[in-house]
């Protein structure tokens, strides 16, 4: 990867975290949709870069998207609560991305959506969690059991859009199987260098015995 694509490639981060928190607070939270919930915008595509980049990167991005919405008006909820939820969310997506490549050995689009559905409901479930430990006054348990179940389903339905807009801007390469080294093959050359070193290795005899005549 040359040097200006990594450039653009990280500045391209930064600019889908800010388009997706403005997209939130100016729009998404101001819908009336049904259910009396909404998608989080930013979750998603934390979720995203986290499967297309790396824990690393994922990590970053959560707590810096996280942060964004704790400290953007009207937050009604204590800084941080986020930015951690998110945080985790980036890591553990990230994460079990990678441990499933290096498992398996494949990359497919279905294991990067089902990290991305398993990491958001995780994330929704975090933020309800750590609202009702803080005593957030919106978290109560009427309200998780009405708003939870519909904004999991909101954001699940979101998932493949958001992933293939991360994956186009972040220019990820398409899903392919690596390559992995066959039992088979392995032994198949570890046969034919045993044959070789012993083709290599000198007949030997006993002494005073005479050749085989020809």
């Amino acid at each position: 990867m040359s040097v200006l694509r990594r450039i653009a490639r990280a500045l391209a981060i930064p600019v889908v975290l800010l388009l997706a928190v403005t997209l939130q607070l100016a729009l998404v939270n101001r819908a009336p949709l049904p259910g009396g919930a909404t998608p989080d915008l930013v979750l998603l595509a934390v979720a995203a870069i986290a499967v297309c980049t790396g824990p690393m990167t994922g990590m970053l991005a959560g707590f810096c998207g996280g942060l964004a919405l704790d400290i953007a008006p009207p937050a009604a909820h204590l800084a941080g609560e986020y930015a951690l939820v998110f945080c985790l969310v980036g890591y553990a997506c990230g994460r079990a991305r990678n441990a499933i490549t290096y498992a398996t050995g494949e990359q497919t689009m279905i294991t990067s959506l089902t990290v991305m559905a398993l990491g958001v409901a995780a994330g929704e479930a975090g933020k309800a969690a750590l609202g009702m430990m803080l005593s957030n006054p919106d978290v109560t348990s009427p309200a998780i059991k009405h708003v939870l179940p519909v904004a999991i389903v909101y954001d699940l339905l979101l998932c493949p859009f958001a992933y293939w807009l991360i994956s186009l801007v972040l220019r990820r390469p398409a899903p392919e199987r690596a390559p992995r080294p066959e039992f088979a093959q392995v032994a198949t050359a570890f046969r034919a260098a045993s044959a070789g070193a012993l083709g290599a290795v000198p007949a030997l005899r006993l002494a005073g015995s005479t050749p085989p005549q020809a």
